[in-house]
């Protein structure tokens, strides 16, 4: 399936300045859409093994559990909701918001993602394992 670049930075975690760098390196092949979007084909074996080589140095799901503070694994929890916001996950931690920041930097760093939206991803894909675990 076709996709814009933008969208798989998203899906995959990316900053787009890496994808366009595999681009430039000739790496990936684009083309454009007819609205004039650049699109990749994400299907496309060369992109799954780029996505994999790429992803290859990031921390895997367990490892980076088992890292974590106390603290820090509390202020995980609350950063995979999506409805809290970091002055919520301040509050119900009676800590302050500087300090949700100083937490969430250093989870995002131990899981290897950028961001909460990262975070949010590898916490869904975690329930989602974990349901499929308990179902069989």
């Amino acid at each position: 399936m076709k996709k814009r670049v933008l969208t798989l930075a998203y899906i995959y975690d990316l900053h787009p300045s890496t994808i366009w760098s595999a681009i430039r390196k000739k790496k990936l092949d684009v083309s454009k859409n007819e609205d004039g979007h650049w699109i990749i084909e994400e299907d496309s074996p060369e992109f799954q093994a780029w996505v994999k080589k790429f992803a290859k140095g990031r921390v895997e799901q367990a490892d980076f559990l088992e890292q974590l503070t106390d603290t820090e694994e509390i202020a995980y929890e609350l950063l995979a909701n999506p409805a809290l916001t970091q002055a919520g996950i301040a509050h119900q931690m009676n800590i302050s918001v500087h300090t949700v920041y100083f937490h969430a930097k250093n989870i995002y760093a131990k899981m290897g993602v950028r961001g909460r939206i990262g975070l949010q991803r590898v916490w869904l894909e975690r329930e989602k394992e974990s349901g499929l675990q308990e179902k069989s």
